[in-house]
This record gives C-alpha cells, structure tokens and sequence, in this order.
C-alpha cells in the first residue's frame, strides 16, 4: 500500500504563509471505487483534509478582532499589530464556506452541468446534506453562518476549524481541518470531495466583530442563503470591524518565481496545467493533494477615522471635548459567498442614516467604553518653551479610539465640547456646552477616480482648537497595510468655516 508523507513548506513574498506540500515529485493518479452511495478507499487514494489559511500580509497588520462575548451592539474597535500579543488574536472568530466554484459543460454522468448551489449544505444536520460536495464543500453546523473557525495559536496564518454545537470554546487547539462534535467529544476531519476529485472550489471568509451565533449580539436583521450568495442584513455602531473575502483564482504566475509566486512546491507543468484548467481556477482534492490550499484575502469593509486634536492657542485651556459624532448610513447588507467573487463585500443603505459615536480604545478586548472628556492643554511658556509656528508640531493629543463607517465621499461631523468661562472678577462659571458642526471631504480618489473615504484605510482627523474663535478640522489618509504619504487638507481653507472671521459663526457653532 502506498502512503503519500506530507510536510510543511514556508513560502515567503512579503510575509510567510505555511503550505502543505507533498515530499515526492509528482502524485501518481487520484482513483477511487464508487459503488452506490458508498466511496471506499483503494491503495493509491488518502483522503484529503480541508484546510484554510489567511493571507497576513493584508490581515495582521489591518485586521479587527475581538476577545470573548460581548455586549449586544458592543465591538471592540480595530485590531492592530500590538493586539496579535494578545488573547484577542486566539479568541477572533472568523466564518468559512467553500462551493463549487463552476458548472462542467461536458460531465458525462450531468452532475456537474448545472451552476452551483449554494444552498446545499454539507454539515447542517436540519437540511439534506451533499455527502459528496457537489454544490458545498464547507459550511457550518449552524446553516445561515459557515464553519466556525480561529487562527492558529503558531501566527502561521492557518485556520483552526470549530465544529461545537454549543459554540463554547474549551481551550483546545486542533490543527487545521480538524474540528471538534461537541456531542461526542471527538476530534474529526473535514475532507475535500472522493468523488468529485479535480472539481474546483471557491473559499470564502468573513468575521464581524462581536457576531455570537448564541447571542446575536451583532444585530443581524436578515440572512438570505440563496442559490447565487450567502448575505445578511446588519446594523453597526462605528465600533465593529467587518471584513471578508475569498481565495484568488489560481494562476500559473502563482508557482512561478515572481512576486505573485503563492506556492513553493515541486509539482510538474501538467500537475499545474490539471490544477488551473480543470479546476476552473477554484481549489480542489487534486490540487490539495500537492500543497495547493485555499489562502483567503481578507479585506476591510468600513473606512476607519481617527482623531487627534493640537492647540490652536494659549485659550484652548478652556476647552474640553466631550464627544465626537459621526452622521452616515448605520445598516447595509453583507455577502459573504456568491457564484460571482466580485459581489462580495458591504453595501450601506444609504436611507439609514445615524449617528455614530466615538468610544474608547478597548482595553481588555471585550468592549469599547464611552469616551471620557478630553481636556484640551497649552503646554507652553512664552519665556522658556514657545509654541511652535505650524500647528501639527505641536503637542498632540489623541482621542478615544476610532469610528468605523461605511465607506463615502464626505461625512457630516458634529463636535461637542464644554467651553468654561469667567465672570467679570474673574471666577469661573457654569461651563457652556457647544457643538460645531463640519463637513469632510475624502483627501484622495479610489481607482473610479472619485473622492471617496476608502474602506480598508485609516484617515486621522485633525482638530486645531482655539479657546475663542471656531474649532478647525482636517484630514490626513494613511494605509491599514501600507504606508502613504499624509496628504493635509488646510484647515485654514475658508471652505471648512462658512464664516471665519465670526468666532460666534452660527453654521459652525451652536450652544447644546
């Protein structure tokens, strides 16, 4: 009987992904008995585990996660590299699904001649399943939400697969494709397809922060499995990060020795050649038997603002910022899978427009708190430390965390702020309360070449405050996973005051 030994490969582009990969030069053939409803195993076939894995170079550096059950509505703000150092990253819970990604004109046996389904279901116990993955290859025990699954505890960028019925997690780490029945303890595998050997598949992921499939503490409006997409209808709060994707159509680049090389295996021009063409593109038994497995690019759906403030003058001293809100659409719908890739991703309603409101950074990756006043500082003496010409060297100071929004050309923001004031003798009174009201426009163009706030970015929002005259806003982009030049929008530009020589400006400010 012969026995196919697999090892572990590391391919390196920017980042190291682990693939699996086989020891010999080529595999001999793929066969198997079919008899009835029943595959049995023959010498030269091993059955196949279904593994997945995350691409990190888009997702370690950008992603958002959350640790534990939170509250209902409750997210926990973005993940950033500090965060992979803790219970944050093991505790992430991400959705997998995987369908056959394409209809075989010329199958003798008209298995394969109709689109796929996404309907069917290889592991919900209350629907027919597709024992054989002619349609699903993976989803979950739960029909409407996928395969549970976690990252790996080694950050190699693999998926541990979470088959638990009761979606508690013990605190055991199993090793990619394997999951765990809750009902009978047992540590099983999921296969790729006996029967449907060179078939491609599509993979598929998402993860919304603070989902719970017991407490639906996301507030999840509508599931719609359909034939053509897997989608739901979501409300967010500006605290929950929400990304998904799918794996790329393979290519022949992709075991190449270019920058788009994926795989760093030994496999022949007519392995590769079975892989692409055969498959459609899509992941399949025979393409996994030679380390070919599904690697997921994860992508942001919502733009991410951030906030710092830098004193305008001495009298800002009389300024404490109490709260930032954010105006635009609060519900959308989600696809997480569908026949055509390029329908995946977020579309706001944009009639459901809302409030947003800017929280604190979480602390303990349960929850984002509400944001504590900020008392603005002059930290300057005009005899021994003077300020600074330009404003942005001044000192900063950095508020709450971050509010994550669907992605659009400008937003409406309104400021609240406490202004304190003295009598004639010069003793304090009752603080005002104020708002200052501002519309911002996207710095940069997308790839349409319009002005947009793009997801999967970060824009730091800068605000110059002045103790007596209108607050100032401005805004700066910077990449979630790369690098760019701030591009600064004046914040002396008239088009951000309506009127910049009235410090009473009614446009702008207003009493609370």
């Amino acid at each position: 009987m012969m026995k196919n030994r697999l090892r572990i490969a590391t391919s390196i582009a920017l980042v190291a992904l682990a693939a699996l990969s086989s020891c010999s030069d080529s595999y001999p053939g793929l066969t198997y008995d079919y008899n009835g409803d029943k595959i049995t195993n023959n010498e030269t076939y091993d059955k196949t585990p279904v593994m997945v894995f995350v691409n990190k170079q888009n997702f370690f550096s950008v992603s958002a996660t959350r640790g534990g059950d939170t509250e209902p509505g409750k997210g926990t703000g973005p993940f950033d590299e500090e965060s992979i150092l803790t219970e944050k990253y093991t505790k992430a819970r991400f959705y997998i699904y995987a369908f056959r990604k394409e209809k075989y004109a010329n199958d003798k046996d008209n298995d394969l001649t109709t689109e796929p389904d996404l309907t069917y279901t290889r592991l919900s116990e209350d629907r027919p399943q597709d024992e054989f993955a002619l349609n699903c290859l993976v989803d979950g025990p739960d029909f409407n939400y996928g395969m549970p699954a976690r990252l790996t505890s080694d950050m190699a960028g693999s998926f541990d697969l979470l088959y638990k019925k009761d979606d508690q997690d013990k605190g055991s780490t199993i090793g990619s494709g394997n999951f765990i029945d809750e009902e009978t303890k047992e540590t099983q595998t999921l296969y790729y397809s006996s029967k449907y050997q060179n078939v491609g598949y599509n993979f598929f992921a998402y993860y919304i922060d603070s989902l719970n499939l017991e407490k639906h503490s996301v507030d999840i409006h509508n599931v719609s499995r359909t034939p053509e997409s897997v989608a739901y209808d979501i409300t967010i709060d500006g605290t929950q990060d929400i990304m998904c994707g799918s794996a790329p159509d393979l290519r022949a680049d992709m075991f190449g020795v270019g920058e788009d090389k994926r795989y760093d295996i030994n496999i022949t021009k007519e392995e590769r050649d079975v892989i692409i063409n055969q498959g459609g593109g899509g992941y399949s038994t025979f393409a996994a038997h030679r380390g070919v497995y599904p690697i997921v690019d994860m992508k942001h759906q919502l733009a991410q603002l951030n906030f710092v403030a830098y004193p305008g003058d001495e009298r800002c001293k009389d300024i404490v910022i109490t709260g930032i809100e954010v105006v635009a659409p609060t519900r959308g719908t989600l696809t997480v899978a569908a026949r055509d890739k390029k329908n995946i991703g977020f579309k706001p309603d944009m009639g459901a427009e809302g409030s947003f409101y800017l929280k604190e950074k979480s602390v303990d990756g349960n929850k984002c708190e509400a944001l504590a006043p900020v008392p603005m500082k002059w930290p300057y003496d005009e005899n021994n430390n003077k300020a600074p010409e330009i404003y942005s060297e001044r000192e900063a100071t950095e508020i709450g965390g971050s509010i994550m929004l669907p992605s659009q050309g400008s937003y409406y923001i309104r400021l609240h702020f406490k202004q304190m004031k003295k009598d004639a003798a010069g003793n304090d009174t009752e603080p005002q309360k104020l708002v200052a009201t501002y519309t911002i426009e996207a710095p940069t163009a997308d790839e349409s070449g319009e002005k947009v706030f793009k997801k999967g970015y970060k824009y730091n929002i800068y605000i110059v405050v002045y103790g007596l005259q209108p607050i100032k806003m401005s805004a700066s982009i910077e990449g979630w996973h790369e690098e760019k030049d701030p591009i600064i929008v004046d914040p002396d530009d008239p088009k951000y005051d309506n009127n910049p020589d009235d410090p009473n400006d009614e446009d702008n400010l207003r009493a609370e």
